[in-house]
């Protein structure tokens, strides 16, 4: 009798088929622990293989490789199984490993559908140690990247199965030229009471066999079974976008010229899933993490505890989405190494110096031109389709929602390009330009350029434009001249008092020393001394202050300058404080950021819909996420809005702390692959 290996919309099953009549000998629960035996399981693994399906890349990154996945997303290769005993540790000896490599195949009907059934049958000898109890528990591997480390970890406690991790989402052939999705248990809770979440499935004592011939007498008898359903590492991201409107900004050319505004267009590039994690447990795990220190704890999640925090109440309103299905034997949602992170980047300059970040932030030039010798590794972006990639696992929980920069937490696509510039008749590529004010009645941008190398007034390199250095100098409006004994500010209407000021300012990233503890993002700038600029250069100048009008000194050794005095230091930081910054697009460069929407964020108090302005007090855990065996389409229905510049190339992208804006619509489907609802965006 064959029993379906339950896959697609559910999860994927494994089936251990187990019979017992009066005359077969099943008494492997009898046997003495006291001596060294060997019990017999009888393994009937059936895999449904959608006809139609659909998979990523074939390369997964590596063209030159030539690795692809020839079987789809459901071939399988090797199974491994680990035994326990009763109190979770590991019998048996080594994982117990079984060649798929020669399945039968049968073309079944399921519906409408047509599939193809991958069958196989086999009886395991699992040999006990003297000592050791009998095996009550199984966890299944398939297609395992390194199976002689399977059995290192206890099932539960410190250093548990839970908390080992690996690198890949898949195991490749000895030869090099095929991948194979690694799979293993879905783990889930089986009751709403549930205390821990069911890891291993049980074995009853029945089902073992203390011979092999009585184990193979029964081989086709499936009156007893035990069914392990297992879900892939991998979660599947599909994106799409749509060529960008042109974005005119509050920019009017200067020089009365007739034409339209300064505008922007954006050139899409590439696009990749960013702040995801680098590797993935291989397990699901339901850990819980410590609220002071992030780290992983040796406990797992009773239900309703991990309930209390997913579905916490808002507004006096609780969240009414069903996160675990015993039903179907998994659960939506589990925790990704990323959730046991003590704190999460508010700037570029963070990621190298958080020790416990699990995620990846990729660069420009990481996306677009490699970094070093290595190749690009930015996706394609799409109009007529989804491009489609396999992504790790990646979700956070609520240390991340209260965390300075909720943004960088979550798992987003970044969508990357540059601008393209449209001014009084020129059209401008590969060109820096600068954002700074708003003007209130469009609630758009002013536009600014680099200043004229050559020009002793700052006037634009760009005709018909404003230099930024000119729009930061008269924004400072803290920078004086003395005029009898009287302090007067700069008339930049006079060519000589704009010179002088041009010639010892620029437009700059303040250094360390200017920002303090300030988290400034890659992006902004803002006016500071010039370097080189000497005491001669800067006398007449005087900087206005809280406590009064002062001279500039160069001698940055004195810690404590006279009354009257700042140091080059301090003379930075008043200008910045004054000017606040402007934001950079070096060669035009952009990027849009999409948070990836979770199943939980479709709870009826927090509506899908598509909010420039996001109150992030309502996200609960759950809102937005990767979970693995799902699959996210996501898809830009319009790009209408300015996106967010990149100042240095090479610079980790970091989701802005300071900004909560969509400049998008989009949509996503969430799909039980786990398929996730498509995400549509408007940028």
């Amino acid at each position: 009798m064959k029993k379906l290996f339950i896959y697609g919309v559910t999860a994927s099953g494994l089936i251990f088929t187990a019979c017992q009549s009066d005359d077969i000998p099943n008494k492997g629960d009898e046997l003495s622990t006291d001596i060294e035996r060997t019990l017999y399981v009888n393994l009937s693994l059936h895999s449904d293989a959608i006809g139609n399906e659909t998979r990523a890349a074939s390369d997964d990154g590596t063209p030159e490789n030539g690795v692809d996945f020839a079987g789809g997303e459901s071939e399988i290769k090797t199974a491994y199984f680990v035994f326990y005993d009763k109190d979770g540790n590991q019998v048996g000896g080594e994982p117990v490993g079984i060649d798929l490599s020669k399945e039968t195949w049968e073309q079944v009907t399921s519906g409408e559908a047509n599939t193809i059934e991958k069958f196989y049958q086999s009886t395991v000898g699992v040999t006990i140690s003297n000592g050791q109890q009998n095996p009550t528990q199984v966890i299944c591997y398939l297609n395992p990247q390194a199976p002689g480390d399977l059995d290192e970890a206890p099932l539960t406690g410190n250093g548990g199965i839970q908390t080992q991790t690996r690198p890949d989402l898949f195991a490749t052939s000895s030869d090099g030229t095929t991948k194979y999705f690694s799979m293993s248990n879905s783990v889930f809770y089986p009751t709403t009471d549930s205390e821990a979440p069911q890891i291993a499935v049980q074995i009853a004592p029945n089902q073992l066999f203390n011979t092999e011939a009585a184990a193979k007498e029964a081989l086709n008898d499936g009156t007893l079974t035990v069914n392990i359903y297992v879900e892939r590492y991998a979660a599947k991201l599909e994106f799409q976008s749509v060529d960008p409107e042109d974005y005119v900004t509050a920019t009017n050319p200067i020089d009365g010229s007739t034409g339209s505004n300064v505008i922007l267009s954006f050139n899409a590039q590439t696009w990749m899933l960013n702040a995801s994690c680098t590797d993935t447990y291989i397990v699901k795990s339901f850990r819980e993490e410590s609220q002071l220190s992030g780290d992983i704890l040796a406990d797992n999640y009773g239900y309703q505890e991990l309930d209390d925090i997913i579905n916490r109440t808002v507004n006096g309103t609780a969240g009414d989405w069903v996160w675990n299905s015993a039903n179907y034997h998994r659960s939506y949602w589990g925790m990704s190494p990323a959730y046991f992170t003590a704190e999460y980047p508010e700037v570029s300059s963070d990621v190298a110096n958080i020790s416990t970040l699990h995620q990846h932030y990729y660069s420009y030039n990481e996306l677009i031109n490699g970094i070093g010798d290595k190749e690009p590794v930015g996706y394609e972006v799409k109009t007529d389709g989804p491009d489609t990639h396999y992504v790790h696992e990646t979700t956070v929980g609520s240390k991340a929602l209260t965390s300075k920069n909720i943004l960088a937490a979550f798992p987003s696509i970044i969508l990357v390009g540059d601008y393209t510039i449209r001014i009084g008749g020129q059209t401008l590529t590969d060109t820096d330009f600068y954002t700074y004010l708003i003007d209130p009645s469009t609630n758009k941008p002013f536009v600014y350029f680099n200043a004229k190398e050559d020009s002793q007034v700052g006037e634009s390199a760009i005709a018909g434009g404003e230099s930024m250095l000119r729009g930061l100098i008269k924004a400072a409006t803290n920078l004086y001249k003395k005029v009898g004994d009287n302090y007067e500010n700069f008339d930049l209407t006079k060519e000589e008092e704009l010179e002088k000021l041009v010639a010892v300012f620029e437009v700059a990233e303040p250094s360390a020393k200017v920002k303090g503890g300030l988290k400034v993002p890659e992006r902004y700038r803002t006016l500071q001394l010039r370097e080189g600029v000497t005491a001669d250069q800067v006398s007449g100048i005087y900087v206005a202050t809280a406590d009064g009008y002062k001279t500039i000194i160069a001698d940055e050794a004195i810690e404590t300058p006279a009354t009257g005095q700042l140091t080059f230091v301090e003379t930075n930081q008043e200008l910045m404080k004054v000017v606040g910054f402007c934001a950079k697009y070096n060669a035009g460069a952009a990027y849009f950021n999409i948070p990836v929407k979770h199943f939980g964020w479709y709870r009826s108090n927090n509506p899908n819909k598509n909010a420039e302005s996001m109150d992030w007090t309502k996200v609960r855990v759950g809102d937005f996420g990767i979970v693995r065996n799902h699959s996210y389409n996501v898809k830009v229905t319009e790009i209408l809005g300015l996106g967010t510049g990149i100042g240095g190339k090479d610079n980790p992208i970091v989701p802005p702390a300071e900004e909560n804006k969509y400049y998008l619509a989009y949509r996503v489907n969430i799909l039980k692959w786990a398929l996730v609802p498509e995400q549509s965006v408007k940028l």
